[in-house]
This record gives C-alpha cells, structure tokens and sequence, in this order.
C-alpha cells in the first residue's frame, strides 16, 4: 500500500464518568492503517466545551495478531489484538490485550474494509504450485 492508499476510520468512545474523572467525557478520533502502521488520533472533549490536544499513537501492524470488525443495525465496532499486553496502554478503549474502537455510522463500510484487507495481508503467501507444467 503506499500513503494514497491509506484507510482512515472514525472511531467514538463515551467512557463512564468513573472511569477518567469528573465531569461528561467524549473521545474521538481516527485510526489509519498503510499496510505496515496503525496509527491513532484522538482528542478527549469534556462536556463539549473543552479539548485536549490531539495525541497520536503509532503501532507496528506485526504486533496486531488479529483484526475483527461487528455491526449491528445501531451499533459497530472494530477490535484490534495483539500477543502482548502492553501494546495498547493508555490507549482509550484498551482492554489488556485487545483495543476495542466504537465506529461511526459513516466509517462502518472503511472498517469492514479495514479488518478484511488486515487479515488479507496477515495471510502467508500460497505454495508454489505442484501441479505439472504444460
């Protein structure tokens, strides 16, 4: 894949108020992939009012093991996993070994893209062939 080829997907978290402080929180942000890196974007908004700069996250694609991605009518979602455990931390939507990304509605089809063309990639190359030449 070259820079032109890039899948951008636009991803939306609603953490629980308990989980990162006080007041209504909203994290969004894309995720891209170039055949070779992950890389994150996201900013948190709270309250919609106030912003945090935005914070980049660059991931190896040779540490994701596996890419899943599941819709429903009102909801999907991409899931990212890795062999290792500290491969997604301080990442929002981390779960020990797997990274969990809430897709927006206009994102859903580049997701599905995304996780099917990762798994393409993931696949070894096929066996020369056996069969006899002609």
């Amino acid at each position: 894949m070259t820079t032109s080829d890039t899948i951008s997907v636009a991803f939306a978290l609603d953490p629980s108020v308990g989980d990162l402080g006080d007041g209504i929180l909203e994290i969004e942000g894309l995720l891209h992939y170039d055949g070779e890196t992950l890389q994150l974007e996201y900013r948190t908004t709270q309250m919609s009012l106030k912003q945090t700069p935005v914070k980049t996250v660059t991931l190896d694609a040779s540490r994701i093991t596996a890419m899943t991605y599941k819709g429903g009518l009102f909801w999907a979602k991409l899931t990212l996993f890795s062999n290792r455990l500290g491969t997604f931390e301080g990442v929002p939507g981390e779960h020990s070994d797997r990274l969990v990304l809430p897709i927006k509605r206009q994102s859903r089809a580049a997701a599905h893209n995304l996780a099917s063309l990762f798994e393409i990639n993931r696949l070894p190359p096929p066996p020369p062939s056996t069969l006899p030449r002609q």
